[in-house]
């Protein structure tokens, strides 16, 4: 009978190794990102909103660069995207969370605009993001807990959303912030003492 749990404990432990070493491999080629997965994450959010005119990202054809595309510009060798702005284009829709994919992304400007929902917990995948703006919108929930993974934000604009819950202790780990306005929303809570470290 020993054996037999002794066994069993076996090849529980062989399945775990196993599917462990399955979900690693697939977690590394999930994060395979390249100019061909930026162009397809924004193609794809661009096939989730509506924009004002409807032309408005016309040049946004899968076939093309995205490099070459209104609104959006790559580094200096054109292998990654690195600013989208989209602002002011009556865009209507959720900001998607495939947003997170970009992950050379240095500016993100959702201005004024219609999004609806809530700001995606993968915009802190944005490790190189510098100016986040989606003020003028009707963006809900709560302020991501762990925006601070975001080391290099300068600009942090949510003004005139609909944010709920309290401000993030994270915000004041963010030692490179120059701007941040909150004012416009319905945050609850004190104000972190630690945020006047920022100024």
């Amino acid at each position: 009978m020993a054996s037999i749990i002794h066994l069993s404990k076996l090849h529980i432990l062989i399945l775990l190794v196993f599917c462990s070493c399955f979900l690693h491999n697939t977690y590394v080629t999930s994060v395979t990102l390249s100019l061909d997965t930026d162009k397809q994450t924004l193609f794809y959010m661009k096939s989730k909103t509506i924009t004002q005119p409807p032309d408005a990202l016309a040049t946004w054809d899968p076939n093309t660069s995205p490099c070459n595309w209104t609104r959006v510009s790559c580094g200096d060798h054109g292998q990654r995207v690195v600013d989208v702005d989209l602002s002011g284009l009556g865009i209507s829709g959720p900001v998607n969370p495939h947003i997170g994919n970009l992950s050379f992304l240095r500016t993100l400007q959702l201005q004024e605009n219609q999004f609806q929902g809530i700001i995606p917990e993968t915009i802190t995948n944005l490790l190189r993001l510098r100016i986040l703006n989606i003020s003028f919108n009707s963006i809900q929930g709560a302020i991501p807990a762990n925006i601070s993974r975001c080391m290099k934000l300068r600009i942090v604009d949510f003004m005139q959303n609909k944010l709920s819950g309290s401000i993030p202790e994270d915000l004041t780990l963010l030692v490179n912030l120059q701007i941040l306005n909150l004012a416009g929303n319905h945050l609850s809570g004190s104000i972190p003492p630690s945020i006047g470290n920022l100024l």
